[in-house]
């Protein structure tokens, strides 16, 4: 029996077994499997059949074979705040299988579509089962290009969908009209229900929607419950069907013979009029609600929750379509739940949205070696940050790199300083002691009414600890600007942008040590400081409640200091490197008391304490984050998904890190490095390719 256990059973199960993949092996990844709609090869048109094939005769430059069809693979985040990894295919015209993103790129390599081995045709593909052309299934293998073996039993198979959240289950639609299915018990082919005429098959993570010839179609639930029980299976529209779009958990858009479409919300259990659906001539479904169509003159729109920036870059919820630009004469668009790929009718690919594994198949994911982009003269600070590197100029302006690694300069921003984020939004502080909280494109900013100009500042968290000109030490509390009912806060003071103040607290540090600060260091759960003479201190909770800053002994005059990762909403130790005058490289650990508050929802830290370890390595030039130079003028870390030690081009005068690791895991990490050359290079796992609202072609080999 394929029975769906209990959603908060399914949840845990989903999490235990997302924890096993990070924490396994990187060959297989057989642990938790996830949606993988096929690539289209329906016996009637529909949203999910295959596109117009383009012409053959004149291949585009740069590619051998242009696509024919796309899919897009849908990961079931259960735990909620998660990597969003996804998956994507294509099927080019001579047949051959490609493949990019979550599980498929090696674990060193580069990102970008993977061609799958295969000794026929290709009809359709998902996550573990390819459909050949000859009406065959084949199982791909669990191994890295190991050749895909033949299911027996499933001949003349004319459309393939396979349930990821249904233990991996594949359903096959024959020749014939009947459905079957692939359980994970037996092994053999069984037939699913009594359907019969049936035309086409449109597969969630969860559940099936099956289109009979007539126009009729089933809804088999397998959200809650068991799909193969005949009471859930139920009609959704009697008659008059024309093609389905379904998204992962159920949601789907239905487009009736008239052209009228309906969206069918499985939690409510009802369909409803989507008149903004009117003239789609295809439709694709993201998660959280993100509706994605072309038009009759090939153009892309979209709306609803805009999820990574799948319906550009600006508002978080639009509420009529905008047109999706960058996109013309699309003839295929599919959709997982935080990207989208579109086809022209030249055979070229487009991606955009989430790219956490590479599953938009043309944005580094990973970096581990020296790689030259360009030269950038006049920089005083390098910072790491969400999305994108920084680049803090000596005149005080401020530049960043843009997907295309070309370096331009933010407007709006002069005088500059420093520059953090919280909670995805810019802070920075200028050389008047300054303080402004941006919105996210640096359109416009709001000052932090302080009493004294600022020295010093570090982010951690929804936080900022601010040391001003008298070494008072400071922590200021922030929040976005929306509520979750979406109105804007009224900050009294303040004119809102994307952050406001939300409450501020003295920091105590006795012995007369701040005037001394040399810098400030932070993340979500801890603040450090770095003196002028070389001493360590950490802010820790004081009896009474409020932070304290205490001393950590046992080490040497430090001359860098580097907060390693961090992994969200767990007690894990975090990880402090200390680099000391003499070349030694020490750990700091620090172990956290913490207990889980009601009244926040959150886990709040009681108590930390330190443990230096004994030397990790020695000869080490430099550190940022887990990146160590050292002396010979090579650079090694080793680090989820990189095992780097190369040699550098030449000293290295800025480098900075980022970290963005949340409980489920894998998150990314990156540094930016800038050397006496002025040379740029960033290194690491997904450097600044998390994602891009901008459309861009996919290179195939």
């Amino acid at each position: 029996m394929i029975r769906r256990p209990a959603r908060q059973t399914a949840l845990f199960i989903i999490w235990f077994l997302a924890a096993a993949f990070v924490f396994g092996c990187e060959g297989d990844r057989q642990a938790a499997p996830e949606e993988t709609p096929a690539a289209s090869a329906s016996p009637s048109p529909s949203a999910t059949a295959a596109p117009p094939v383009p012409p053959a005769s004149s291949p585009l430059p740069g590619r051998k074979v242009p696509v024919a069809s796309i899919a897009a693979g849908r990961i079931f985040d259960a735990a909620g705040y998660g990597s969003k990894p996804g998956l994507s295919f294509a099927i080019d015209q001579e047949g051959g299988a490609w493949r990019w993103g979550w599980g498929f790129n090696p674990p060193e390599g580069e990102t970008g579509p993977e061609r799958v081995a295969a000794d026929r045709p290709v009809a359709q593909m998902t996550r573990n089962y390819l459909l050949g052309t000859d009406g065959h299934v084949l199982k791909l293998g669990a191994r890295h290009q190991e050749a895909p073996q033949q299911v027996e039993g499933l001949t003349e198979v004319v459309s393939i969908r396979q349930l990821d959240e249904m233990f991996g289950t594949l359903f096959a639609l024959r020749k014939d009209g009947t459905v079957w299915y692939l359980p994970r018990e037996s092994g053999k082919p069984l037939r699913f229900g009594n359907f019969s005429g049936v035309s086409a098959i449109y597969g969630t993570s969860f559940s099936l929607f099956i289109q009979e010839q007539n126009g009729k179609l089933w809804y088999a639930a397998g959200l809650s419950g068991d799909i193969l029980k005949p009471e859930n299976h139920s009609v959704l529209v009697p008659q008059g069907v024309a093609t389905v779009a379904a998204g992962y958990e159920d949601e789907a858009l239905i487009q009736l013979e008239n052209g009228e479409v309906m969206r069918y919300l499985p939690h409510e259990q009802k369909l409803a009029a989507e008149p903004r659906l009117s003239g789609a001539v295809r439709m694709a479904v993201a998660g959280e609600g993100t509706s994605l169509f072309t038009r009759g003159d090939g153009t892309v729109w979209g709306f609803g929750k805009n999820t990574d920036g799948l319906l550009g870059a600006g508002a978080e919820t639009v509420l009529e379509p905008v047109k999706i630009e960058g996109l013309a004469g699309i003839v295929g668009l599919e959709a997982g739940n935080h990207h989208a790929l579109a086809l022209d009718d030249q055979g070229r690919v487009y991606t955009w949205g989430r790219n956490m594994d590479g599953q938009l198949g043309r944005l580094p994911v990973i970096l581990d070696r020296w790689e030259d982009m360009g030269e950038l003269s006049g920089v005083r600070k390098t910072v790491a940050a969400p999305g994108r590197p920084y680049f803090i100029m000596e005149d005080g302006t401020l530049r960043t790199m843009q997907p295309d690694r070309t370096i331009g300069t933010v407007q709006n921003v002069a005088g500059l300083k420093d520059l953090h984020f919280v909670l995805d939004y810019p802070v920075t502080l200028d050389t008047a002691g300054m303080v402004r909280l941006w919105e996210k494109d640096f359109a416009s900013s709001m000052p932090l009414t302080l009493s004294d100009p600022v020295k010093e500042m570090a982010a951690g968290g929804e936080r900022l600890l601010l040391l001003d000109g008298r070494g008072n030490l400071e922590l200021v509390f922030l929040e976005r600007a929306a509520g979750a009912d979406g109105q804007e806060i009224a900050a009294a003071g303040y004119a809102v942008t994307g952050l406001v103040p939300a409450g501020a607290e003295k920091v105590a540090a006795e012995g007369g040590w701040t005037g001394r600060i040399r810098s400030l260091h932070g993340n979500p759960y801890v603040f450090m400081a770095l003196t002028e003479d070389g001493k360590v201190f950490y802010a820790d909770r004081s009896k009474e409640g409020g932070y304290v800053f205490r001393a950590v002994m046992g080490l040497h005059p430090v001359k860098e200091l580097s907060l390693d990762d961090y992994v969200l909403h767990t007690a894990e130790p975090l990880q402090v490197w200390a680099l000391e005058e003499t070349g030694d490289l020490r750990e700091i650990r620090l172990d956290m008391k913490m207990e889980w508050k009601k009244s926040t929802g959150a886990l709040e830290i009681l108590s930390v304490s330190p443990q230096v370890q004994p030397a990790h390595a020695r000869k080490v030039a430099r550190i940022s984050g887990s990146l160590q130079v050292h002396a010979d003028g090579t650079a090694a870390e080793e680090r989820y998904k990189i095992r780097l030690q190369a040699a550098l081009p030449a000293p290295i005068k800025l480098m900075s890190s980022f970290y963005d690791y949340n409980i489920e895991g894998p998150g990314l990490h990156y540094h930016v490095l800038v050397n006496d050359r002025n040379q740029v290079s960033l290194l690491g796992y997904n450097p600044f390719g998390q994602g891009d609202s901008v459309p861009g072609i996919v290179p195939f080999p």
